[in-house]
């Protein structure tokens, strides 16, 4: 999708790694399915969100739907690119390999894909506790992870 002065256009991906499926967990799976089944459209080509003409949302109103969850989470700040940040960042936390972040991301370079990934001091103190198990033989217990500040 490329954003232009006159609305929202589509055009080919910036490289080949722009052409690849993805799969989604399945409770994401679940309520994008859900949605589809009343909004969608049938073409396997149509935007997942559309306005109500069928094109895709612009740039400034999909910032007014996220303004309410925003202040909702004390967080103004935040963009709708953060939400890729944070998706591979949890991605990351889950042992996923770079090259396998460089492909979900569609970045056609590590360099690229590493932009992606932010330490979180949930992780780190996984990570610890993760070394202090295998040092005496335990089992690594696993936490829910926060983005760093």
């Amino acid at each position: 999708m490329i954003e232009l002065p006159t609305g929202v256009d589509f055009g080919p991906p910036k490289s080949g790694a722009g052409r690849r499926t993805v799969t989604l967990p399945p409770t994401v799976a679940r309520a994008l399915n859900g949605h589809l089944a009343r909004f969608g459209s049938s073409s396997p080509d149509a935007p997942l969100f559309t306005t109500a003409t069928g094109r895709p949302v612009p740039r400034a109103q999909r910032a007014a739907l996220l303004a309410r969850p925003k202040r909702a989470a004390g967080r103004p700040d935040l963009t709708w690119h953060d939400l890729r940040h944070t998706g591979m960042t949890i991605a990351a936390a889950t042992g996923a390999s770079l090259a396998q972040l460089q492909r979900r991301l569609c970045q056609s370079t590590t360099r690229a894909a590493l932009i992606y990934q932010h330490a979180t001091d949930d992780a780190d103190r996984l990570l610890a506790q993760a070394l202090d198990d295998a040092a005496f033989g335990r089992t690594a217990t696993v936490t829910p992870l926060r983005r760093c500040g």
